[in-house]
């Protein structure tokens, strides 16, 4: 019995493919893990990667309390279940079943009943003395699964083990293996692309795509509480309905107007407390997501409902039980095709007398609405919900809202404004035991043992994050960090927040690899400042053709055009090949595509005469154009000079440190021997126990012995990993990397550590201001947020904040190193993260 542990798991082929993306998850022991997604996604190979039978390019894998990264399959203690049978074809069932065993030298009397159990459990006791050739798949696959189960590992590996079998005997064996895990009392993870099967055996599911996992919860969390859009596409039968839309808050009422049509309805703020407030501006398009039978043609629901809409019936589909209504929002829409206004209703009552072409009243349970970013698909109804939005005035610096005046710490600097709105991180606002703004605790929900607190101020609700001291009912008092709030007015930020990260780009060095790191830091660098420059150039182009200069505009308004037209194509290709799709629904679809191309054409025109127009004017941009020109040229300018200087700085630092590193590296050296010496004296020790101990059994001594240099050698190779002493170089600043990263760098990326480039993500509490060895940066400011204060830095022209605990003066240069275990990691190339 085992848990695992899978800590930012990549697989990245070496054609740059990322099969797997920083795959997190703690899997504890006897759970049953389901990994689901549609073909692609990268479940299998997980999978394969805890079995061992491909490499983990970057990550770290736990069995127990044991790293496998390098661990051969057969010494992890896992069975696994291929959806391809892989069986001995020339081996009876019984053989097949009893092969694992008798490689374990099993007596044969336990392998019988074993075998026997298993074959009972399966249904394949008649076929024991078969051979694999006169089995069906279905009982191939059942062979496979009875081998797995003798096995009675750590950890069960089943890849779609029922995909193969039809559906009466899919719905029983999903039975026996619920049966089969409650019995083993062991690890299941599970591969499927059938949501059933995931919903129906899973503790808790997986659901991936492109590699990536989109979300993990219990199955009834995942149906009710989807993180993203496609997890609630991908969750439930039929699918949910999408529609898009935008948002506007007016007060206590929001109002949702629905895009392609004439439908739209108004829905108490209460009702939607928990979405992201930024939504609520009626800029913001959003994906609204309702199940089928979150939507009712009930007479009864109808009359009683608020939030009716305008449904124009198309086809149904007759299931028995329930009827499936098709319609569309759009009262010009077919219903047939997907789009962002039909409508799947599910009817437990038949279909009454309702027919196609009839415009109906469809009653929408806005409660069970869910939410999603148009561009991101995320959802923004997060069930810890991200920020809290109040509506405020502000004067002199304080905020004004719901009758509380706030004062804003010196570092906020913020206009005379009224009406404007203050967005603070859940997580930002505390408990205060002192001064602090007095609210009444409504309510606690307890998620996955986070208390989610809704605090009152009068009539208005929001959340905060609390510990088990705060009680419903009574009355506290909270504050705010400052440093993560926020503050807007008619879309205009006018108080941003700090980031929790600074970014830097850097390299791992040691004395023999410290020119090949710079040199390749150096390289990426140029590379980098060539891609601004490019970019730079495009802009100016850009603003240049607005004036009618150049002919910029004019090729780039054509190549637009032509994406445009090939676009309208695809979806020409793809409506037309869809089934059952009429001679009437395929003229509509070609009109459909004249329409649009005429559209785009009609866009392309305006935009060509226009340019036409600003060209033929006897307007005078010269003195614009010069300014342009002149904005351009300084930006260029100080991208050759800040890498001109970031350069000479690491060229510099190379030079400086090479007595340095030289002395580190002897030391390291005659460390390493030491330690060698200790664990050989260990391993002979140990080598003389085990012969006085198994000198009568030569068999089990050389077993025991083989065991034994293994783990010497895993010992030695560790100790060499730990004892090389690598440096993180950033900005010239040589930072000694700890040996926990080093081991996962190495593990990751081997030899090419040191040609390869760095993203270092630094959180502001991990710097340190020294006197030597560290990187120069300016002092633009020092900010005072009350209980914090940062000092606002320049480093190469890039911002930086650092949070410091003692005097530090506006205009000053200081020096500056880091905790690198504070800092994030990422391999710039792939984008992989190692620490």
């Amino acid at each position: 019995m085992a848990k695992l542990s899978l800590r930012h798991i990549y697989k990245v082929y070496p054609n740059g493919t990322k099969a797997v993306s920083d795959f997190n998850m703690e899997i504890a022991d006897k759970e049953f893990i389901v990994f689901v997604g549609p073909s692609g996604c990268g479940k299998s190979t997980t999978l394969r990667m805890i079995a061992g039978l491909e490499d983990i390019s970057a990550g770290e894998l736990y069995i127990g309390d044991e790293l496998v990264n390098d661990v051969e399959p057969k010494d992890r203690d896992i069975a696994m279940v291929f959806q391809n049978y892989a069986l001995y074809p020339h081996m009876t069932v019984y053989e097949n079943m009893a092969f694992g065993l008798k490689l374990r030298h099993v007596p044969a009397e336990e392998i019988h009943e074993k075998v026997l159990w298993a074959a009972n459990i399966l249904k394949l006791t008649e076929y024991l003395d078969t051979k694999p050739r006169a089995m069906s798949g279905g009982q191939r696959q059942r062979v496979a699964l009875g081998r797995a189960i003798l096995r009675n590992p750590k950890v069960f590996l089943l890849d779609e083990p029922l995909s193969n079998l039809d559906a009466k005997l899919r719905t029983e064996m999903r039975a026996e293996i619920a049966k089969l895990h409650q019995q083993l009392q062991t690890t299941f993870i599970y591969v499927t692309h059938d949501q059933i099967e995931a919903m129906t055996l899973g503790t808790r599911v997986v659901v991936m795509k492109l590699g990536r996992i989109q979300q993990v919860d219990t199955p009834q969390n995942l149906y009710e509480f989807p993180e993203n859009k496609f997890v609630a596409g991908f969750i439930g039968t039929p699918q949910m309905n999408f529609f898009e839309a935008v948002m506007n808050r007016n007060k206590d009422i929001v109002e949702i107007k629905f895009d392609y049509c004439d439908n739209k309805m108004n829905v108490p703020f209460n009702d939607l407390l928990k979405v992201r407030p930024s939504y609520f501006d009626g800029n913001e398009h959003v994906w609204v997501g309702l199940r089928c039978e979150d939507i009712s043609i009930d007479p009864e629901i109808v009359n009683n409902s608020k939030n009716k809409m305008k449904v124009k019936i198309s086809h149904f589909e007759e299931l028995g039980n329930e009827t499936l209504v098709y319609g569309d929002l759009n009262m010009q829409g077919d219903g047939f095709i997907e789009t962002s206004t039909r409508v799947i209703i599910k009817a437990d009552h038949g279909k009454a007398n309702i027919k196609a072409g009839d415009v109906i009243d469809a009653a929408f349970d806005m409660s069970k609405a869910h939410f999603f970013d148009k561009e991101t698909e995320m959802t923004i109804v997060p069930r810890i919900p991200i920020e809290n939005v109040f509506d405020c005035n502000i004067k002199d610096n304080i905020v004004d809202f719901y009758g509380n005046k706030l004062m804003l710490p010196p570092a906020i600097k913020c206009p005379d404004t009224e009406m404007a709105s203050v967005f603070i991180p859940t997580d930002s606002i505390y408990v205060s035991n002192k001064n602090g703004i007095e609210v009444i605790v409504d309510k606690i929900e307890i998620l996955n043992m986070t208390r989610l607190a809704y605090l009152k101020i009068k009539s208005r609700t929001f959340f905060a994050i609390v510990d088990d001291k705060v009680k419903v009912g009574e009355k506290i008092k909270i504050n705010i960090d400052f440093k993560c709030m926020t503050i807007k007015s008619k879309g205009n930020i006018l108080v941003e927040s700090l980031n929790k990260y600074d970014s830097y780009l850097g390299s791992f060095s040691n004395y023999e690899n410290d020119k090949k790191a710079v040199d390749s830091i150096i390289k990426f660098s140029k590379n980098n400042v060539e891609k601004k420059r490019v970019e730079f150039q495009t802009k100016e182009k850009y603003e240049l053709g607005m004036l009618g200069i150049g002919d910029y505009l004019y090729k780039q308004y054509k190549e637009e055009y032509k994406e445009d037209l090939e676009k309208n194509k695809q979806n020409l290709s793809f409506d037309l090949l869809k089934r059952n799709i009429s001679k009437e629904e395929k003229q509509n679809i070609r009109n459909r595509f004249n329409e649009a191309n005429e559209k785009s054409k009609k866009v392309y025109e305006d935009k060509i005469t226009k340019l036409n127009e600003i060209a033929k004017s006897n307007i005078d941009n010269s003195a614009k154009c010069d300014e342009i020109t002149q904005k351009y040229e300084s930006i260029f300018s100080r991208l050759d000079n800040e890498l001109k200087i970031y350069s000479v700085d690491l060229l510099k630092s190379k030079t400086e440190n090479k007595a340095f590193f030289k002395k580190e590296k002897n030391a390291a050296e005659f460390k390493l021997k030491e330690e060698s010496k200790k664990l050989q004296t260990k391993f002979e020790s140990d080598e003389d126990i085990l012969n006085q101990k198994f000198a009568a059994d030569d068999v089990a001594r050389k077993a025991e012995l083989a065991k034994l240099k293994v783990q010497y050698g895993k010992d030695l190779d560790d100790l060499y990993l730990t004892s090389k002493v690598f440096y993180a170089n950033i900005n010239g600043c040589y930072v000694e990397s700890k040996k926990n990263i080093n081991k996962k760098i190495i593990q990751a990326l081997g030899l090419a550590i040191f040609t390869s480039n760095y993203r270092f993500e630094i959180p502001h509490d991990a710097y340190k201001i020294v006197e030597k060895d560290g990187f120069k940066v300016h002092v633009e400011d020092v900010l005072d947020y009350g209980i914090e204060r940062f000092a606002k830095c320049v480093s190469y022209g890039n911002i930086i904040y650092v949070k410091v605990l003692k005097d530090v003066k506006k205009g000053s240069d200081i020096l500056l190193n880091f905790e690198i275990d504070k800092a994030q990691i990422y391999e710039n190339k792939y984008d992989i993260r190692l620490y």
